[in-house]
């Protein structure tokens, strides 16, 4: 996510904002896509036409990451209201904060 705030800041606010809807919309779709393709069929190579008996397992939560869960758990209390507007500024702050140290974590880390 870091990366994407970057590279879409070079090119202006509007052009950030622009890259983290698309990248966020993209990290939800890891929802579904948990869903759709469960872990074992994938890993095991058992998915398609040549083994039609194969039993797919039920998904499970522990297939989700656990930043999509507090990710979806923080859009919810906001959709609903329970995070006031008088916060936004302070959290935007905050996230700029934790982009940027994610970021020098990056640059920063030993090869």
């Amino acid at each position: 996510m870091s990366s994407v705030v970057a590279a879409g800041s070079v090119f202006g606010h509007g052009a950030a904002s622009t890259a983290i809807v698309v990248k966020l919309t993209r990290t939800l779709m890891i929802i579904p896509s948990r869903w759709a393709f469960p872990s074992g069929v994938l890993a095991r190579g058992r998915w398609g036409p040549t083994r039609p008996h194969v039993v797919r397992s039920a998904p499970t939560c522990s297939n989700l990451p656990v930043f999509i869960v507090w990710f979806l758990v923080a859009v919810s209390l906001n959709t609903v209201g329970l995070i006031p507007q008088s916060w936004h500024p302070g959290l935007s702050v905050l996230a700029q904060f934790m982009i940027a140290t994610a970021l020098a974590a990056i640059v920063s880390r030993p090869r």
